[in-house]
């Protein structure tokens, strides 16, 4: 099976392949352009830690997490909202079919986005819970 290269499409070339979310740095464009996500609030050393505390401690940072996460999805609706508009506005059929290719490579990308950063929250929650929990186990050995 031969595999062929397609040439891009005019109206692909004018998007800048740098903010393409599949490019192999996509880790670096995620943090530094798309969302940066809150530091895990810090606790002293000399604070008691409960089981109880801690579950209160990760729920309360998974909370202020959604919250930017609820922001996030905001601004991606509108988002997707201008693209319809302007689709809709469109008459000539030859311009819709190309902002249609358009609009749905933006789309998938968002959608990959927000796949993204939800990952990113998931793992942050779990990290901070980890070391909530290895904090308690030293405070308990003590």
């Amino acid at each position: 099976m031969k595999i062929t290269n397609k040439k891009r499409t005019k109206s692909s070339k004018k998007i800048p392949i740098e903010n393409n979310i599949n490019n192999d740095n996509n880790n670096n464009n995620i943090n530094n352009n798309s969302f940066i996500l809150q530091d895990y609030p810090k606790i002293s050393k000399k604070e008691k830690l409960t089981e109880v505390k801690v579950k209160f401690l990760v729920d309360n940072y998974k909370k202020k997490l959604m919250k930017d996460f609820l922001s996030f999805l905001e601004k991606e609706k509108k988002a997707n909202k201008e693209r319809d508009k302007e689709f809709n506005e469109i008459e000539n059929e030859k311009e819709k079919k190309r902002l249609a290719k358009i609009f749905a490579m933006e789309r998938a990308q968002s959608s990959d986005k927000i796949g993204q950063y939800n990952k990113m929250i998931d793992d942050k929650i779990m990290e901070y819970e980890n070391l909530l929990n290895e904090k308690l186990q030293q405070q308990q050995k003590k």
